[in-house]
């Protein structure tokens, strides 16, 4: 599910009297409700995870706080479509609610001797109570961005797909001829199959990016520089929101699990810079093969690259260096609102 992040006014902030925690199952909602004024008591239910079971808790939450709407804020885990009904309620009844990464909460709860849904609904909503000071509301993206988000999505499944079933041809070499040329014919059929579903994929998501304005303007910009065709384009918008939730591309960076970061500590401790295992996979990969086509396509990264690696840089290090340039160049042109122009072009 994708998300857009909005920073609350600390004046906002004050008027929040109750936290709302829930932790979100496919079939289950469970919820705690804190009050700001005795955050170490609370009183928890459950509901079904339904239409039906999210107009209970509604109306369960509405009967136990206030009937302000904004002393109310809604907060749960990042569970993907799990959450995406009761998101989706919550944003029609205008009422403010934010998403956490799992990992976030995990980290801050210190030891845990147990767990099950009601202590985790609990502890949602006492973690957001004691970062209530910096919590962002989130808001569920235009119908455009989400289509894309999930087109991209099946397109990832079906990709998945052609691996596995060409990864199988290995395997039919220890199989009888008969049987070996039956299994060829049927992994030739469904490959093609899906080549041809990818292939409209395609064409739809490039579609869907030119069927909005904004979304047009920065696929334009993006595929203008060298090494960025629709995929990496499609993918960095959705993952930014149409650059609504990223406006560094250093933060981005972070995010693309790129970014390289100091591993010390006082004068024991002195191991060497190195990017973060916490990151989003499918970008990091996109921005990998990015970089191998800007080398080979590029005349001033090829340049760079060659001088580094004859300089006796890891090539590893400085392909990672080459992806926070592409990532620098997506959010430059973006936020000039001009196309890439190369370096030589500026010389000329």
């Amino acid at each position: 599910m994708l998300i857009i992040f909005i920073s609350l006014k600390s004046k906002f902030m004050k008027k929040i009297s109750f936290f709302i925690g829930v932790d979100v199952s496919k079939s289950v909602l469970d919820v705690a409700i804190i009050n700001g004024l005795e955050p170490n008591s609370f009183i928890h239910s459950q509901f079904k995870n339904t239409k039906n079971g999210i107009s209970e808790l509604l109306s369960w939450v509405k009967k136990n706080t206030s009937k302000n709407k904004e002393e109310l804020l809604f907060c749960m885990e990042h569970t993907g479509v799990y959450g995406l009904p009761l998101c989706s309620s919550l944003s029609e009844k205008q009422l403010n609610y934010t998403l956490f990464p799992a990992l976030e909460i995990k980290r801050s709860s210190g030891i845990q001797r147990g767990k099950n849904d009601k202590s985790d609904s609990k502890m949602i909503a006492r973690y957001a109570f004691l970062r209530k000071d910096t919590i962002r509301i989130t808001k569920i993206p235009d119908k455009n961005l989400l289509l894309l988000r999930y087109l991209l999505t099946h397109r990832e499944r079906l990709l998945r797909c052609k691996v596995m079933f060409e990864n199988s041809k290995e395997i039919e070499r220890f199989s009888d001829k008969e049987m070996a040329g039956m299994f060829q014919k049927e992994t030739k059929t469904v490959i093609s199959f899906l080549n041809k579903k990818i292939e409209e994929l395609n064409a739809r998501i490039e579609k869907v990016l030119k069927a909005d304005s904004i979304m047009a303007r920065q696929y334009e910009l993006i595929t203008s520089i060298p090494g960025i065709g629709l995929q990496i384009a499609a993918n960095v918008i959705a993952y930014t929101q149409a650059f609504t939730c990223f406006d560094d591309p250093r933060k981005f960076s972070c995010y693309s699990g790129i970014a390289p970061f100091p591993y010390q500590s006082g004068s024991s401790i002195r191991g060497r810079t190195k990017v973060s295992p916490l990151a989003n996979k499918k970008i990091k990969s996109l921005l990998s093969m990015s970089a191998l086509l800007v080398v080979r396509n590029d005349a001033e990264m090829k340049v760079y690259y060659n001088r580094k690696v004859g300089e006796g840089k890891n090539k590893m290090l400085v392909l990672n260096a080459i992806r926070n340039k592409v990532v620098q160049r997506i959010f430059a042109v973006v936020k000039r609102d001009t196309p890439f122009v190369p370096l030589a072009k500026h010389v000329a």
